[in-house]
């Protein structure tokens, strides 16, 4: 119980859920504050020291949240349905399927700095400075991770622009420039999967990778390797000082300091690397002082660094998988690996590494799994077999590439080529596992994964006779999770609508089976539909039905084949002929999909005789007229009047018909 004695260990925990609190429940927060305020009082009377501390600390978490909402949030929530023209900094750019530049950019707004998530269909570039007019509306509920990991609080269309200068963040843009060069130099000798893996695992370089890689990554749990984070950070600055000996502590401290500057240089400043820099920093003033870093003291103070003056990053998501991860893997892990190893008898010793890898590895994906039930609908169960073998390759590659870097050495990049090689197989392989994917979109199923996790901290730091309970506790509460997961999904009937107003997909759930109905060319839409199919619970396509499936339809249909197992495909000749390897059926006839008592069809916007139970309507119109369909599902981006047995999938992305009410 020493380590949970710490003072950083009582301040950094209930900080960062008064800041939750005050985030979710808003005033209401405001209430409960002056009740803890008041309790804060009696117990101070008492000198109850840690409850004290505990309760002074929640209570400026809401208090912070609370001033930053009302002086912040709300202020810059108010310009919404307005027209501004401000001066911004362009610092991400992203191309959507239909052409459209989706954009992050920094800016003022009545003197108060706003992030922006910006749509634009001229071209502007990273780094770029331009004095914008902007037509500013409220985030889309439906992107809140979008939203809250990059802290936007607006978005809105770029309507017109005037370049101000190429200045802007310098460095950032020549760190950018020269990770770009690290690949052409040394990492674009590999092909396929490969080289894709290089560009995004090493240099987080992740808009090369195909939907299907993608899809994969997801399935099997590795999908946060593509993105530079901590993970990069500590693998290859452990790696690194690994190299200095246990007997120069001081050269070691060193070591850690400047790495962490540098860490935050080449990998950027997002908030997980910024967490990561922050506990070598920790850790290097450590060794000064003759101590010994505490994982969890430095996550701590690093918590608390963080958020003291910027409560808003606690809602970072990025930051909070990191978080949680740096908790599962280097406090609870190790802990627990301990009291494993004392079970094991001395004559199986050989049985501790593997053991204790895998139980670190265990843990990590239990303290993240509430997170990613929560926020992205979903756990991969293979996540802590995939990360005992990414790992390591990881620690190679990496090493390798900064090795190739400092010498310009060809022969480095082999082990970085033969790394990413096994990587990619691995992910292929594990990654057509689609049924290890655990849906878990209903309504409050994140509490299981939350129980686990709560569970084997116990385990890890309570009484050693409450450690057998505990985890027969956590086997029991994961076996109910799985099986109540499975049961939701045993028992889903229901539609759901992907694309936009070009060409967009129905697609038709029943338990683990899914039907497609794609209207217009189809281009761009697997992954749309691989993604709707996976946090869905979906795993087998019986059937496909896109008559009118373009070139560009019939290669999106050959990616979402490599994602997931299709039975028939009805479609036209131009489709059969470009995919003779697929189960394709001409049926250039087949304009409507019929699945039981319920047929789907397609339209264009001003069309007004189909009349087939679901029209997926394609194109746009202002005010679109009555249609005879029992619903009408339109892709508008405008706010535009849609009749009143109609339904704009763009304001509500959620939306779905339950079969059995329909």
């Amino acid at each position: 119980m020493g380590r949970l004695s710490l003072l950083s260990v009582k301040i950094a925990p209930p900080m960062a859920a008064g800041m939750l609190l005050a985030f979710l429940f808003g005033d209401v927060a405001s209430v409960i504050s002056i009740a803890v305020l008041i309790f804060v009082t009696v117990f101070l009377v008492s000198k109850r020291n840690t409850l004290c501390i505990c309760t002074i600390s929640a209570v400026f978490g809401i208090a912070s949240m609370l001033v930053w909402i009302k002086s912040v949030a709300l202020p810059v929530a108010r310009i919404s349905g307005e027209t501004v023209t401000t001066e911004i900094e362009v610092t991400d750019v992203t191309l959507t399927r239909d052409g459209v530049r989706l954009m992050v950019a920094h800016g003022k707004i009545n003197g108060i700095d706003v992030i922006m998530g910006l749509v634009c269909s001229d071209i502007l570039e990273e780094g770029q400075r331009v004095i914008a007019t902007i037509d500013v509306t409220e985030p889309v509920k439906n992107d809140m991770v979008f939203v809250l990991s990059n802290g936007i609080l607006l978005e809105g269309e770029i309507t017109e622009f005037i370049p101000v200068s190429s200045g802007g963040r310098r460095v950032s843009r020549a760190i950018k420039a020269l990770r770009r060069g690290l690949f052409n130099d040394f990492l674009s000798s590999g092909s396929g999967d490969s080289q894709m893996l290089m560009q995004s695992m090493l240099l987080g370089i992740d808009n090369g990778l195909s939907a299907s890689l993608e899809d994969n990554m997801r399935v099997c749990g590795a999908l946060h390797y593509t993105a530079v984070s901590g993970a990069h950070f500590a693998i290859l600055s452990a790696a690194l000082l690994e190299m200095v000996s246990e007997d120069r502590r001081r050269v070691k401290s060193v070591f850690s300091l400047v790495l962490a500057f540098s860490g935050i240089l080449f990998f950027g400043p997002t908030k997980s690397v910024i967490r990561a820099s922050t506990m070598f920093f920790i850790g290097g003033l450590a060794g000064f002082f003759k101590r010994r870093a505490d994982t969890l003291n430095s996550l701590c103070v690093t918590i608390i660094l963080i958020t003291v003056f910027r409560p808003q990053n606690i809602l970072d998501v990025g930051f909070a998988m990191s978080v949680m991860g740096v908790f599962g893997a280097g406090v609870v892990g190790p802990k627990l690996a301990d009291r494993l190893m004392m079970r094991i008898p001395e004559r199986a010793e050989w049985l501790n590494l593997p053991v204790r890898a895998m139980t670190i590895s265990i843990s990590a994906v239990l303290c993240t799994a509430p997170l990613s039930a929560a926020i992205f609908g979903g756990v991969s169960m293979l996540g802590a077999v995939v990360t005992l073998i990414l790992a390591p390759l990881m620690v190679a590659a990496m090493v390798s590439m900064a090795a190739a870097a400092v010498t310009g050495l060809w022969v480095f990049t082999v082990p970085i080529e033969w790394s990413m090689r096994i990587a990619a197989a691995t992910i292929r392989f594990f990654g057509k596992w689609r049924l290890m994917y655990i849906n878990m979109d209903s309504v409050g199923s994140w509490l299981f994964p939350l129980a686990c996790a709560v569970l084997i901290s116990i385990a890890a730091f309570g009484r050693i006779r409450l450690f057998k309970p505990m985890i027969r506790c956590t086997v029991i509460s994961l076996l109910c999770s799985l099986v109540i997961a499975q049961e939701m999904i045993f028992n889903r009937h229901e539609i759901r609508f992907v694309g936009d107003y070009v060409t967009s997909a129905a697609v038709i759930m029943r338990g683990s089976t899914a039907a497609v109905y794609i209207s217009g060319g189809g281009g761009g839409l697997a992954d749309d539909i691989s993604q709707c199919l996976r946090a869905h619970g979906a795993v087998n396509v019986v059937c496909i039905a896109a008559p009118n499936a373009d070139y560009s339809g019939s290669l999106a249909l050959r990616e979402l084949s490599e994602m997931v197992k299709i039975d028939v495909i009805y479609a036209n000749e131009l489709t059969e002929k470009l995919l003779p390897e697929l189960p394709v059926v001409a049926a250039p006839e087949a304009d409507m999909l019929v699945v039981g008592n319920l047929s789907v069809g397609s339209a264009t916007v001003s069309d007004v005789e189909t009349a087939v139970d679901i029209v997926l309507y394609r194109g746009r119109m202002l005010n679109p007229p009555q249609t005879p369909a029992r619903l009408a599902v339109y892709f508008l981006p405008d706010e535009a009047e849609i009749p009143e047995n109609g339904v704009n999938i763009c304001a509500d992305k959620d939306f779905k018909v339950d079969l059995p009410a329909f």
